[in-house]
């Protein structure tokens, strides 16, 4: 697998499970025994998740248009997001 499939791939894996994780998120804060506290978490839960994706589509796009010189320096940015 070339390295730009790579980090396209994973790339669309992360944005995928951040996106499941809102959801999850979301399903628990609006549960009616959920606590005001719990309910501030969760936003800013997922107002950082939300941020995480939105960087991850821009470097999406790099992916998918820069050189492979670019990619290396694109995959060493990212990859901590590769381990969550």
């Amino acid at each position: 697998m070339s390295l730009r499939k790579l980090i396209v791939t994973k790339l669309e894996s992360q944005i995928d499970a951040w996106d499941q994780k809102i959801k999850s998120f979301e399903a628990e804060a609006k549960n009616d025994q959920a606590s005001a506290d719990l309910k501030m978490q969760v936003a800013d839960s997922v107002s950082e998740l939300r941020e995480n994706i939105n960087k991850a589509k821009l470097k999406l796009d790099e992916a998918k248009n820069h050189s492979e010189k670019k990619l290396d320096e694109l995959k060493r940015e990212v990859e901590h997001w590769f381990d969550q």
